[in-house]
């Protein structure tokens, strides 16, 4: 377990698992100051002394008066116990909007005690569709780096204090960088949110996705959208036959974007010589920001597994 030099251990509100900082907490107090499971469930009022283990273990889950027990035999803090529940109430969440719920409980401790993480700062780029389309922006000829012209040319249209955010993030997080000439420019920063909040990050960037959807739906005109639905019954084979062709297309649509833009790079390249500089002026202007989503879920309730 990591320590500091004061011989304290380590934050809770730099954990997300309870478990994980149940098992560092029970380690660090049994070293230092010879705490016993005997000892730890008296104080935590447990009748056996074997829970905690078998909470560590995964053969128990805690529950939110459990969390109150385990706080009082650690003998946490007030602020510590009550993040301690919503980290116990976050692992059992059963739905998205419950899962949102308890985690935004959780970063509001984490900022207070300036102990926010790059996973916190990925939930906020993840849940707001805009960040990342600022992203891309950025890309298009005629970009202003500008928060009013940024919240106008995104559709829907957002606020000049949200393209703050947006540009703020990103830069924070490596996403955007500079230039030697200090101009804005795509990075991809190599970071990882942790496999514990992973999974509603991406749930929450997809459902922004379907929001979208149902807006285009209503004000994006027809020969400007392409919004369809195919329902069909289907065995397991089909099911990963049809889900394999989604991922090569996917696949192939990458690449056959990133070698348009190779070719671009090397036309505008061409141009810098002094060629064509009049034709290249114009050239792409046209370019705006679209959402490909594909959706394949079931809908009957599922027999393979």
């Amino acid at each position: 377990m990591t320590q500091t030099q004061n011989q304290e251990p380590k934050s809770i509100y730099t954990y997300l698992d309870y478990r994980a900082f149940i098992k560092d907490f029970y380690d660090f107090k049994k070293e230092h100051e010879g705490l016993t499971l005997r000892q730890f469930a008296h104080k935590a009022g447990f009748s056996s002394h074997a829970y905690l283990i078998q909470l560590i273990q995964g053969i128990r889950d805690a529950s939110a008066q459990s969390a109150r027990k385990i706080a009082k035999g650690f003998e946490l803090s007030e602020s510590e116990a009550e993040y301690l529940e919503y980290m116990v109430r976050f692992a059992h969440a059963q739905d998205l909007d419950e899962k949102n719920e308890h985690y935004r409980k959780m970063i509001r401790f984490r900022y207070k005690g300036e102990l926010a993480s790059i996973a916190d700062d990925h939930f906020f780029l993840l849940s707001n569709w805009y960040i990342l389309a600022i992203r891309e922006l950025v890309t298009l000829p005629d970009f202003q780096e500008d928060y009013g012209w940024i919240a106008h040319h995104l559709y829907p249209r957002i606020t000049t204090s949200q393209a703050r955010e947006g540009l703020e993030i990103l830069l924070k997080l490596g996403y955007l960088g500079r230039d030697e000439n200090g101009k804005l420019e795509q990075k991809d920063p190599d970071l990882s949110t942790g496999p514990e909040v992973r999974s509603l990050h991406v749930a929450n960037y997809h459902n922004s996705m379907f929001l979208l959807a149902n807006h285009a739906m209503k004000k994006t005109p027809a020969k400007s959208r392409d919004i369809s639905a195919l329902i069909i019954p289907i065995d397991r084979e089909e099911f990963r036959y049809i889900k394999r062709r989604i991922q090569e297309f996917r696949k192939e649509l990458i690449q056959y974007l990133r070698d348009r833009q190779d070719l671009r790079a090397a036309e505008d390249h061409h141009v810098s010589e002094g060629t064509l500089e009049d034709f290249a002026a114009g050239r792409h202007r046209d370019r705006v920001l679209y959402n490909l989503s594909m959706q394949f879920f079931n809908l009957s309730r599922m027999k393979w597994d």
